[in-house]
């Protein structure tokens, strides 16, 4: 199974693992055309690209590239991190695929589920951006139906946040709801 462990890169080259592009090929094979890839703005298709073709520097420049420090090495700056764990889903693809992992009820619960701890009252700014990875994921493989009935439900849940978190998720929940309205 490609699990993507940490560190995601070789602390001396700077490079993504090999696991890291397989845990990247299955997430471009698993959410290529899905409101994840819409929301973060991410070409699948160049990710399955470097990962078919073992570039473990081209990856690790991809994410650079896209956390805005096109030189900074894949094992050492967080943001740069941070898009590695976009493009893997922070290995949510992997057990999907490889072992099966399936919630029981559908994806709409753990979406339901992300969204309530991105926007809790013990949410930080590390555990919202967690969370909302997993909301994006889990609703990325929702079907239509399910889609906006978990869409319809985090519009009314948001209405009812105090202003201070609204205000927190105003600009995410509204990139979400254009990557969500384009098929």
């Amino acid at each position: 199974m490609p699990f993507a462990a940490e560190p995601l890169a070789d602390s001396y080259s700077g490079m993504a693992g090999p696991e890291v592009l397989a845990a990247a090929r299955t997430a471009a094979g698993l959410l290529s055309g899905t409101v994840y890839e819409r929301y973060h703005g991410i070409d699948y298709a160049a990710v399955r690209d470097l990962a078919d073709a073992r570039d473990r520097h081209g990856f690790a420049l991809l994410c650079a590239e896209r956390a805005g420090r096109p030189e900074q090495p894949l094992v050492s700056d967080p943001a740069v991190i941070a898009q590695a764990h976009v493009l893997t889903t922070s290995n949510l693809a992997t057990l999907v695929v490889h072992a099966g992992l399936a919630p029981r009820g559908g994806r709409g619960g753990p979406a339901r589920g992300a969204f309530a701890a991105a926007t809790g009252p013990a949410a930080t700014a590390k555990s919202t951006t967690c969370a909302w990875r997993q909301l994006l994921f889990h609703l990325a493989l929702c079907d239509a139906d399910e889609q906006a009935s978990v869409l319809t439900w985090i519009d009314a849940r948001a209405a009812r946040l105090p202003a201070r978190a609204a205000a927190r998720i105003a600009r995410p929940l509204a990139d979400l709801r254009l990557a969500a309205a384009v098929r």
